[in-house]
């Protein structure tokens, strides 16, 4: 019997917490969910700061100038390290000393899917920003990532200098926010239900469950 097709597009930015954990409980409930469907996961852009300079910001002063209440910074804090740990991992989120635009950053990540490495690629793009604090806003840092999760480094640098596929990461970004995505991370499945929200894995995956059956119905 032919297994159901299941499209889960995973909208995130890099420089947001919840979108780590968002995408770690993602990573997760996919591998139950192929067990049962054919289940894709689509990893879309998204820019919370879109204007953030090329140089970045320093992100201890960005926001304690949006937040300046340290007691709502440390309840944040606390909330985000309470929902990696729901979602089977623990990270610090004060690790990131700077706050980069990410444009470069999706750009390396849509570059990697078509070298059939989005996932792995995506894994480890997060994973150095919130564990190793790496520069994610410069071309060599997105390369020798590139390098971790299997990929041709060298390669990989020159179609970044290139420019492949930025204009339409930046228009993909922005589609989204057309489109009504206000918020991250956002999953949604078979193009038709979405939903935000950095959901444990099991809640994640029957959350896509029942927009998935929301959709059959709507095509039906």
């Amino acid at each position: 019997m032919e297994q159901r097709r299941l499209l889960i597009d995973v909208v995130t930015d890099v420089v947001c917490p919840w979108c780590y954990v968002g995408l770690r409980s993602a990573l997760k409930a996919h591998e139950r969910l192929a067990r049962d469907f054919d289940a894709y996961l689509r990893l879309r852009p998204y820019q919370l700061g879109p204007h953030t300079p090329e140089e970045g910001l320093d992100r201890n002063a960005y926001y304690q100038l949006r937040f300046p209440d340290p007691v709502q910074r440390e309840a944040s804090r606390n909330a985000i390290a309470e929902a990696a740990r729901r979602a089977g991992f623990d990270f610090d989120p004060g690790v990131p000393t700077r706050l980069p635009n990410t444009l470069k950053a999706h750009q390396a990540m849509r570059l990697a899917a078509t070298e059939g490495a989005a996932i792995p690629y995506a894994r480890a793009l997060y994973d150095a920003y919130w564990l190793h604090d790496a520069p994610i806003g410069d071309i060599g840092a997105l390369a020798a990532i590139a390098e971790s999760a299997g990929l041709d480094g060298s390669s990989f640098r020159l179609r970044m200098e290139s420019g492949e596929k930025l204009a339409e990461t930046a228009a993909d970004a922005k589609g989204l926010c057309a489109a009504g995505v206000s918020g991250v991370p956002t999953f949604i499945v078979n193009e038709r239900r979405g939903f935000s929200g950095a959901l444990p894995p099991q809640e994640l995956e029957a959350a896509i469950l029942e927009a998935a059956r929301f959709s059959r119905e709507m095509s039906s």
